[in-house]
């Protein structure tokens, strides 16, 4: 596990530094001005994730242009969550083919990687790790975040992500609920 991770695990669930927790959460996060350039010039839509104002994380949805070729059509986006308890991020990548096939089950066939699925994705990505890193921000894998933290335990009451919690659920949600609802 990173070493960042496992301290701020450590310090938030084990120490039960409650009053650090909600100060980092107080935190307002923007993404970088130099992304704000790169979105504008290749027209990509930005959704941001409405969550209280004090929460762990923030989270945007990226749309990039869709692709229609002949009656080829796919979308692609990426998700990029951002946590405030320590300069850590996750980016992922995501398309949605539509499923041209007569014996379809499914409308459309989808996916999600931490790698990009198109230029305009992979110079995305590009953009938002130069600007990120250069911030001192990490970046945390699919294989990091979804790493189950074993030896934590919690009150019966919280079952939110089942027997064993994720970095996920540490770093970028209030799975104990200290954060006040608004």
């Amino acid at each position: 596990m990173n070493r960042v991770v496992k301290e701020i695990i450590n310090r938030i669930y084990k120490e039960n530094d409650c009053d650090f927790f909600l100060e980092k959460c107080s935190q307002i996060l923007t993404l970088p001005k130099k992304l704000h350039t790169v979105i504008e010039d290749n027209g990509i839509k930005i959704v941001e994730y409405k969550k209280p104002d004090i929460y762990p994380s923030a989270k945007w949805k990226f749309h990039f242009k869709k692709v229609v070729k002949g009656e080829f059509e796919a979308s692609f986006s990426s998700v990029l969550l951002i946590s405030k308890l320590i300069k850590v991020f996750y980016l992922q990548h995501e398309f949605i083919v539509i499923n041209k096939d007569e014996d379809r089950i499914l409308p459309d066939l989808d996916g999600f990687s931490g790698q990009a699925y198109s230029k305009s994705q992979y110079n995305f990505d590009d953009e938002i790790c130069k600007s990120l890193l250069e911030l001192g921000f990490i970046r945390l894998t699919y294989a990091e975040i979804s790493e189950t933290v074993p030896d934590l335990f919690f009150p019966e009451e919280v079952t939110i992500f089942g027997s064993q919690v994720t970095v996920e659920y540490l770093v970028f949600e209030d799975i104990l609920s200290p954060c006040p609802k608004n």
